[in-house]
């Protein structure tokens, strides 16, 4: 049985059985494992997440324009507010990536999520476009952990045979998000003075759902394989090292007795 069946043991993806089985029998590859249950949860969560980052995205554009007559902006903050999200994903994908290799995915998958809840309620109490605009920026570095880690779980745990289809099914997802982010805006964004409030900070109730469903995420089988190897890697190392540095030792004790029988045989 190699690392990989073990691991898609340990998580439930494939069943055990004793070594005495027939080879028919025997634990598969994770690559290999038939679609279940599992595999469902992990795919609403990051479709989920999808869902929610195309809201958060798709509701500036309306609460803008209802925000201007509030709070008046000129075209430096519309441009800075507009497009303070992408850059917040650009810097969260470089940083959240990096981590997630030394981290874990796991820990960056509810991370991220934190980041994007609080400071999707949060924009309900700016008072200055400045404060809007770093909140946006926050919920871009979230949304940009997200995207660095969210594909690579979902890729990690899918079985070969279906790992295309849903790891294609991002953008259809992301879309619809978007779209009903925008007839949100179209019939409620000028219901009330402050109304757009209520229209960017409802992107905080699918990011709440979401993060509560991502507690009790496991790790990545495939990362805990690569850290796995390295520490055994790290290990073997050190009892190379343990055992050269014991025998060298040895060695040199033995000269040692020997040099010295010479000397009292010749005495003799």
């Amino acid at each position: 049985m190699n690392n990989q069946d073990i691991q898609a043991t340990h998580l439930g993806l494939a069943p055990a059985f004793p070594a005495s089985a027939s080879p028919a029998r025997q634990p598969v590859s994770i690559d290999d494992v038939r679609l279940n249950a599992f595999h469902v949860k992990i795919a609403g969560l990051t479709f989920g997440a999808h869902f929610t980052e195309g809201f958060a995205l798709g509701t500036i554009g309306y609460a803008l324009a209802a925000m201007n007559r509030q709070m008046p902006l000129d075209a430096f903050w519309m441009g800075m507010i507009g497009s303070s999200a992408l850059m917040g994903i650009f810097v969260g994908s470089l940083v959240f990536g990096w981590l997630s290799d030394r981290l874990g995915r796991q820990k960056i998958f509810l991370m991220s999520f934190l980041i994007i809840t609080v400071a999707a309620f949060a924009q309900f109490y700016v008072r200055s476009p400045v404060e809007l605009c770093l909140l946006r920026v926050l919920i871009g570095f979230g949304m940009g952990g997200d995207f660095a880690v969210g594909h690579a779980i979902l890729a990690e745990f899918s079985p070969r045979k279906h790992r295309g289809t849903l790891l294609g099914s991002f953008s259809v997802i992301w879309t619809i998000g978007y779209v009903v982010a925008n007839v949100l805006g179209m019939h409620y964004a000028d219901a009330s003075p402050d109304a757009w409030r209520w229209l960017l900070a409802s992107a905080g109730i699918p990011a709440v759902i979401v993060l509560v469903a991502r507690v009790g995420t496991p790790e990545s089988p495939r990362w805990l394989l690569g850290k796995g190897g390295s520490l055994r890697r790290s290990r073997s190392s050190s009892g190379t090292s343990a055992k050269t540095s014991r025998s060298t030792a040895a060695m040199t004790n033995t000269r040692r007795q020997r040099a010295g029988s010479c000397v009292s045989s010749k005495k003799t």
